[in-house]
């Protein structure tokens, strides 16, 4: 349990860092305001926010134990869940010995199928995380995060599909080989551009953080936690983020594909272009209304990816 705690404090401090720093680049957040180091004290008080989650953090406090446990560790559980299938390259040989490995923990033909049935168990978390602080803002707060997950994880899956289609296989691997020729961010931009908006709406980043925004319900379904439960909530989320990145780089940029450099390299960088864009986004939009939200999610995304989808399957059959 304490490890998670350390595991938490890194995430806060390599996402928070880079988060204040392309803030201040960009002059849009109060990080960006003004010419002093700013993100220095930043970064002095994310380790003292750190340190105080570690110190404050009871065994009971841990969430161990009934509806708590699958509130706080549901996130996390099911974003890690995800790297099981999640390719890194093919055979690498240990240096110094004739031991070769599998930079993939496994391979699968249904494995999109697992990352959809796994990935969808996520908003369990968040409800039964706002249902079991026994808060009616908490509980609101939960419920309109299932309610913007369950609306953007349509559009989310058709956008998968497309890259299916043409690819003709379930794997992640299969699909990672399918892009020998060319990425597939090419012939689906717009199944890219749909799933990255949708990806945004799933792990509740910047401008779609309506489920937890300071402003929208004191914060959502987290409002009574703190200490370890809070961290893990909030480290969820960059679990996630992570997550989301990584599986974008394997469906449109062929994953660990790439001259010169070795898989895992290239994998690390597509992944941290990602995130990039990710922080990029949360120093630069603006927040979104509710309505707006769910506005983007079924009239906009949904025929955009029900249309991608339909053009996908014509080419593939007729060209």
């Amino acid at each position: 349990m304490r490890l998670g705690g350390y595991a938490a404090l890194v995430a806060f401090l390599v996402i928070g860092f880079a988060t204040a720093r392309y803030g201040k680049a960009a002059g849009n957040t109060v990080a960006g305001q003004g010419d002093g180091p700013m993100w220095i004290f930043i970064l002095l008080l994310l380790t003292a926010y750190g340190a105080a989650i570690l110190r404050l953090t009871s065994r009971r406090s841990l969430g161990t134990t009934g509806t708590l446990a699958i509130g706080v560790w549901g996130g996390v559980g099911t974003g890690l869940a995800l790297y099981a299938l999640m390719p890194f390259g093919g055979e690498a040989t240990i240096p110094g010995t004739d031991e070769r490995i599998y930079l993939s923990i496994a391979d699968s033909n249904v494995a999109l199928l697992y990352v959809a049935a796994v990935g969808s168990m996520g908003f369990y978390g968040m409800l039964i995380g706002g249902w079991a602080s026994g808060s009616k803002y908490a509980l609101l707060g939960g419920l309109r995060a299932v309610a913007q997950l369950v609306s953007y994880e349509v559009a989310f899956t058709l956008a998968i599909i497309g890259v299916v289609i043409q690819s003709g296989t379930l794997s992640l691997q299969g699909i990672v080989n399918a892009q020998q020729d060319y990425p597939y961010i090419v012939p689906q931009i717009l199944g890219f551009v749909i799933f990255y908006i949708a990806a945004l709406a799933e792990c509740n980043r910047p401008p779609f953080d309506l489920a937890e925004a300071d402003g929208e319900i004191v914060a959502g379904f987290h409002t009574e936690y703190g200490g370890m439960r809070f961290a893990m909530f909030a480290n969820a989320e960059f679990i996630n983020a992570i997550t989301l990145s990584a599986l974008a780089a394997v469906l449109f940029l062929a994953g660990p594909e790439g001259p010169w450099l070795p898989g895992p390299i290239w994998m690390l960088l597509k992944i941290g272009f990602f995130l990039f864009i990710f922080i990029w986004l949360r120093a630069t939009v603006p927040r979104v209304r509710f309505d707006q939200l769910m506005s983007v999610g079924w009239k906009l995304l949904l025929p955009l990816a029900t249309l991608n989808l339909l053009v996908t399957a014509f080419f593939v059959v007729y060209g």
